[in-house]
């Protein structure tokens, strides 16, 4: 970058290598006051993987217990999901106050830990909303996208026959333009908690604004997030070696149904997925602050503006 987040200029429109190389920027030197959110959202997402998983492990490990014990963790399931639902909001609260710091930087205009915090708080559930939102829309549009694959596939299968070579081609061709089309939706509504977090919109005007900030960007911003998977992937890769090393290491035994090599499994799983959480605190900032880049690019390609962060009462 030539111009440091503490100078009295704002950052310009900025390429794909800028954006992440900002992002690293602001990841290296704000880097204690992140890890002190990240370790917040990731406790409560720990906590909400617990209350959804706990009772269904329970529940498997039913055929040991009482009927009646089996008829109480059946109601636990129905509570830990309420559970979850409020820790995976206060999770969501925490990292979008990662990109809302970051994007203070940006325009300089720095606040503390708790100034922000306090801000958010009010905002909680219309950022859950909002994501709730992009899910739904994304699972709706990925329904839709299937049923066309299908759809092809089946037509290129009857013409050409199943074992045709062209008839397979046409398949693979189909499935990369509608997994295309899918990434650009994702595009499209990739930051929709930046503009609660700093316009302090509705979750459905978050849904739109994000969708019309990234008008003739998708690409790009998707350029953007391919680049940051290729760099945090080998610690995803590197959280789930115990689970993978143990799958292909009992696999014989598994396929022989061995109680042992499940159990084995599931602790390797349970191990997995701390070191994922682990891992995790340590990447979401870097992900978080990059969207926070993404989000004032595409500001200011659009709007053109030296962007000030907005202070309204909720």
């Amino acid at each position: 970058m030539a111009k440091s987040f503490g100078s009295s200029s704002p950052l310009q429109p900025m390429n794909v290598g800028s954006i992440v190389s900002a992002a690293f920027q602001l990841y290296r030197s704000h880097l204690k006051q992140y890890l002190s959110i990240t370790w917040r959202a990731t406790l409560w997402i720990f906590l909400a993987l617990l209350c959804v998983m706990g009772p269904i492990v329970l529940l498997i490990l039913s055929s040991a217990f009482e009927a009646a014990l089996i008829g109480l963790i059946v109601l636990l399931i129905p509570v830990g999901i309420v559970l979850m639902v409020i820790c995976s909001a206060r999770a969501g609260m925490n990292t979008a106050l990662i990109s809302r710091l970051a994007y203070g930087e940006l325009i300089q205009q720095p606040e503390s830990v708790q100034a922000g915090r306090q801000d958010m708080r009010p905002r909680m559930w219309r950022l859950f909303w909002a994501q709730v939102f992009v899910n739904l829309l994304l699972w709706l549009i990925n329904v839709g996208l299937t049923i066309v694959q299908s759809v092809f596939a089946g037509l290129a299968a009857v013409a050409l026959g199943s074992e045709s070579v062209i008839a397979g081609l046409i398949t693979v061709i189909v499935y990369l333009v509608t997994l295309g089309i899918y990434l650009w939706f994702s595009a499209r509504w990739a930051i929709p908690e930046l503009p609660i977090a700093i316009e302090n919109v509705s979750s459905s005007q978050a849904v739109t604004r994000s969708w019309d900030l990234s008008e003739g960007s998708a690409m790009r911003v998707l350029t953007v997030l391919f680049v940051a998977l290729l760099v945090t992937l080998p610690l995803y890769i590197l959280s789930f070696l115990p689970f993978f090393s143990t799958l292909i290491t009992l696999a014989p035994q598994l396929a022989a149904d061995s109680n042992v090599a499940r159990i084995s499994l599931v602790v390797s799983l349970g191990i997995s997925t701390l070191l994922f959480l682990l891992l995790n605190i340590f990447i979401i900032p870097f992900w978080q602050a990059l969207k926070a880049l993404i989000y004032y690019d595409l500001r200011n390609r659009r709007e053109g503006l030296d962007l000030q962060l907005r202070q309204r009462p909720d």
